[in-house]
């Protein structure tokens, strides 16, 4: 799927990203987050352009965010990666993400993942780079 573009963000918008992923416990989850436009700033270290700060929404008025639940990104340039402006799209994008991960797994035929062994899983991390 096509990372999306936000050309007109203003501060307080909200974007949302999705993660399906399957437990040992072979239970499946979906994770839902919200991304919270925290700044939309003119920074100079960015050439002068318009910059926006993403926050996860638990630690919008917190004062120490971790860099994990942070992200900024030049308005006019693609979205961080797994985030998306409506949570329609976002759902769309872990469909398709679960979709993939499961044509992988007919490909190579396993049946089950604790199959899988460690050349398998080497195969894996160079498919992703």
């Amino acid at each position: 799927m096509n990372p999306q573009t936000l050309y007109n963000i203003k501060q307080g918008s909200v974007l949302y990203s999705v993660m399906s992923w399957t437990g040992d416990d072979r239970v499946s989850h979906v994770d839902v987050t919200e991304w919270i436009v925290r700044s939309v700033r003119r920074l100079k270290c960015y050439g002068g352009e318009l910059v926006a700060t993403i926050v996860y929404k638990e630690y919008l008025n917190r004062k120490y965010v971790p860099g994990l639940y942070i992200r900024k990104f030049r308005t006019g340039t693609q979205l961080p990666s797994h985030v998306y402006i409506t949570l329609n799209a976002a759902i769309r994008y872990a469909i398709f993400y679960t979709n993939d991960d499961i044509n992988w797994y007919k490909r190579h035929k396993i049946t089950n993942p604790e199959e899988c062994n460690e050349s398998c899983i080497i195969e894996m991390e160079d498919l992703e780079k």
